[in-house]
């Protein structure tokens, strides 16, 4: 090992000399430039040199897990020559000898003054150190990792109650289901469902971040965070959070749909529909699925028109000249799960279609073939409609093995 690490060492200095070379006439170059005027030399940064900031990286982890320190301290003394005043390379050599622990050699502190680790308490061990660190940076997986190992200065539950207080609500409730026993979580998710329930930005944060710890939340306590209603969706707060995430809806629907109240689902269209503009709708591909989603589900007479009012508004917005975007409307119309009980209106919405779309026909002929029926070719748009119909809810007279 110590023949492979002095390997390593000697490849190492073998590019240093060509770096120092480089530099050297860099130097030159540039006083000879810079001859008559005084200017601020700026410090060589070690970055520029990735082969040897690699090789010096590469000898740090080496002696690390060998335990022979002395090779990496050679290699940061020789670097600390030239790089001493690069910021970057200061900074990731205190990381190292904060991570393994040790104190740098002496003579590389005197060089540079800022690597030497924050000198640990002589009261503390390194684990109730990095728990301090933790607790003052709100890093939450490290506290409850670091529970496991040491004392907290106060029980877990009540720390992770205070993040839920300052808003913390994914991360602190992600650990506390798998950490607290059951009526400790308990009594945390009593803190927090009415915080939720209070702040509508809160939740939809939260449903954003992580839908299934909202879903989770709702088993547990056996009630509903919020209806996601128009009046939901006006809050303010909501509509910030719901302008960030424009592009980014699916979380939002699926929580949405999790709770078996399509009025829910179609309210959620609604508003996506009225507040998308006509250019965004070409990142926004999911609506074209979220529609489909809908028609899926039976739905009486007032919630089919809702449906259909709504669908035509989206067409509207629709360019059906962007080949890419005409694309995934059509999806739309090939949709072969339509709920027998909607089947008159997804035919209405059909028909909207042909008389939005520019071009339908082509597109909508070669899908139907590939789905067991044929001679659409000759066919009327209506006989092409009432295809689809048997498309939807296929008779075996439709079937033809020669069209896979």
């Amino acid at each position: 090992a110590a023949e492979r690490l002095d390997g390593f060492v000697a490849m190492f200095e073998e590019e240093l000399a060509k770096v120092v070379k480089l530099l050297a006439e860099e130097d030159s170059d540039k006083s000879e430039q810079d001859r008559g005027e005084e200017a601020e030399p700026q410090p060589a940064q070690l970055s520029r040199f990735a082969r040897l900031n690699h090789l010096a990286k590469l000898v740090r982890r080496l002696c690390s897990a060998t335990g022979h320190m002395t090779a990496s301290t050679r290699v940061d003394l020789a670097l600390a020559q030239y790089f001493a005043n690069d910021e970057t390379f200061t900074q990731e050599l205190r990381r190292h000898y904060e991570n393994v622990g040790i104190n740098p050699d002496s003579a590389l502190s005197e060089l540079m003054v800022d690597i030497k680790p924050e000198e640990m308490p002589e009261d503390k061990t390194r684990i109730e150190l990095e728990l301090d660190r933790a607790i003052e940076h709100d890093r939450v997986e490290k506290i409850v990792r670091l529970s496991g190992v040491t004392e907290l200065p106060q029980p877990l539950e009540r720390m992770l109650r205070g993040y839920i207080t300052e808003g913390n609500y994914q991360t602190a409730l992600r650990f506390a289901s798998v950490v607290l026993d059951e009526n400790e979580y308990r009594r945390l998710l009593n803190t927090a469902v009415p915080l939720l329930q209070e702040d509508p930005s809160d939740l939809i944060g939260l449903i954003f971040d992580d839908p299934e710890i909202a879903l989770e939340i709702e088993e547990k306590v056996n009630t509903r965070l919020a209806t996601i209603n128009k009046t939901f969706l006006r809050d303010s707060g909501v509509q910030a959070i719901l302008q960030r995430n424009i592009f980014n809806t699916s979380e939002l629907w699926h929580y949405v749909k999790q709770q078996d109240d399509v009025s829910e689902l179609i309210s959620l269209f609604e508003h996506f529909v009225d507040t998308f503009r006509d250019n965004q709708l070409s990142m926004s591909l999911d609506l074209f699925q979220l529609h489909g989603d809908m028609l899926r589900i039976p739905l009486d007479e007032a919630l089919q028109q809702r449906v259909e009012e709504t669908t035509k508004k989206f067409m509207g917005k629709v360019d059906w000249q962007d080949e890419f975007l005409s694309t995934y409307a059509q999806g739309m119309v090939f949709n072969f799960s339509v709920d027998p009980t909607n089947l008159d209106s997804f035919f209405r919405i059909v028909d909207n279609y042909q008389s939005e779309a520019s071009e339908p026909d082509e597109t909508v002929i070669i899908y139907l073939t590939k789905h067991d029926c044929t001679n659409y070719h000759a066919l009327s748009w209506e006989s092409r409609k009432q295809a689809l119909h048997l498309a939807v809810v296929p008779p075996a007279s439709c079937l033809h093995s020669t069209n896979s």
